[in-house]
């Protein structure tokens, strides 16, 4: 049980790393518009069951065996590419340090845990593939692992779907924007906020 907690601790400081590694991606502001239009939705069209499909779409990628971890790896880089591209595009929104969309977020907390429960359980599956033993055993406890993170990953869907309703003023992370802050967190975001 300590190495499991142990290999999610792994894969949480891995996504970590990764997460911020792709945030310090220097992006010209057409490429940040051009994966702005391209992945991020609209916000007004943005509700908890869109949001869970689509981070439960990419959990369960991560649970497959060998492939999933690698794929973890990926998806935090490109997030914190995403995360650049919103800087690159409002400048205000550096204010917010990529670590705190991570861990001062209800949402982030849920999502790292959620996916270094699903990749770390990908390492372990595929092992046991390299190792040729049947995946059927401790099929219960994958499929249990799969349940917390869908309630993990739902929980935090409901969490992000309200920060996201405050947030969708167009005006609100623009330069000049007053400082506002940002709900369910202990972010301030704005221009010339006191203890930025």
């Amino acid at each position: 049980m300590l190495f499991r907690i142990l290999l999610g601790a792994g894969f949480a400081a891995l996504f970590t790393a990764m997460f911020v590694a792709g945030s310090t991606t220097e992006l010209v502001r057409e490429d940040a518009e051009f994966i702005q239009d391209t992945v991020m939705p609209d916000v007004e069209k943005v509700d908890t069951a869109a949001i869970f499909f689509n981070n439960m779409l990419l959990t369960l990628i991560m649970f497959l065996p060998g492939f999933g971890a690698g794929f973890t790896i990926f998806a935090a880089w490109f997030t914190g590419v995403v995360y650049s591209s919103m800087v690159a595009i409002a400048p205000v929104a550096g204010s917010i340090h990529p670590l705190e969309l991570l861990y001062l977020t209800p949402f982030g907390l849920m999502e790292v845990a959620a996916y270094s429960i699903a990749s770390s359980r990908s390492l372990l599956l595929g092992v046991k593939v390299v190792k040729r033993h049947p995946l059927a055993e401790g099929g219960k406890i994958v499929l249990m692992e799969v349940a917390v993170v869908a309630g993990l990953v739902l929980a935090g869907a409901a969490v992000e779907e309200q920060i996201l309703s405050v947030i969708d003023d167009p005006g609100w992370m623009s330069e000049g924007a007053s400082c506002h802050h940002v709900p369910w967190t202990g972010i301030t975001v704005g221009v010339d906020c006191p203890g930025l």
